[in-house]
């Protein structure tokens, strides 16, 4: 049976390179222009937020499907459809407060929901149903910033507009920030509770829920 050690050991190491390339960008920073600097900071943050949604997914397909947990609890497939198609059906279905149908299924992977969204995710998974959903709750669930701030900060970098750009000033008093100019910015600004960077915040944040919701 699968495990998920192995997504978990995956996700670690890419939060690693994440991190590893902030501390490469932030070397480099007095030395690069400012649309340079937005450049490589934008692409950065869509790698890590396409790295968490990514981990999420294959947690939630793992728990439906069946799998063992790191430190080897087994957790039971559920009794029905588990193929990807049904699974990301009922998901999307539920991350939108709509009625599962049976019988239906996605077609293309584009017609899932945002796995890594803090304000879908419990719907998503009590949807869904799996066996370990209490243990997926908890973890998802915890009082962290970290994925929420993240989520905000990218959408405001691949949708710019005054909504978006208005959301990460919101949070920004969570930093210790100068007015902000592009959303961006936001990524280098110390985080006030925890004295750290907010891109390293972030990092942490995901790893605490990634270590959770992979044991049982």
């Amino acid at each position: 049976m699968r495990s998920l050690k192995k997504p978990y050991r995956r996700f670690l190491s890419n939060l690693d390179r994440s991190r590893r390339r902030g501390v490469e960008i932030e070397s480099e920073s007095s030395r690069l222009t400012a649309w340079r600097l937005r450049l490589l900071t934008e692409g950065l943050i869509s790698d890590l937020w396409q790295d968490w949604n990514n981990f999420a997914r294959t947690v939630l397909f793992m728990s439906c499907q069946g799998c063992n947990t790191r430190n080897a609890t087994k957790i039971r497939r559920r009794p029905c459809d588990n193929s990807f198609q049904r699974i990301g059906y009922e998901a999307k279905r539920a991350s939108q407060d709509r009625v599962i149908v049976p019988g239906q299924v996605n077609r293309f992977r584009s017609q899932e929901p945002t796995w890594g969204d803090m304000g879908k995710v419990v719907k998503i998974i009590l949807g869904l149903n799996p066996t370990n959903k209490n243990r997926l709750i908890s973890a998802f669930g915890l009082s962290v910033n970290g994925p929420m701030h993240l989520q905000l900060v990218r959408n405001a970098c691949a949708h710019k507009n005054k909504e978006t750009m208005d959301a990460v000033r919101k949070i920004s008093i969570h930093y210790v920030s100068q007015p902000l100019q592009q959303p961006s910015e936001l990524v280098w600004k110390l985080h006030k509770k925890n004295k750290t960077g907010a891109l390293y915040s972030w990092i942490s944040d995901l790893q605490v829920i990634a270590g959770i919701v992979t044991l049982s």
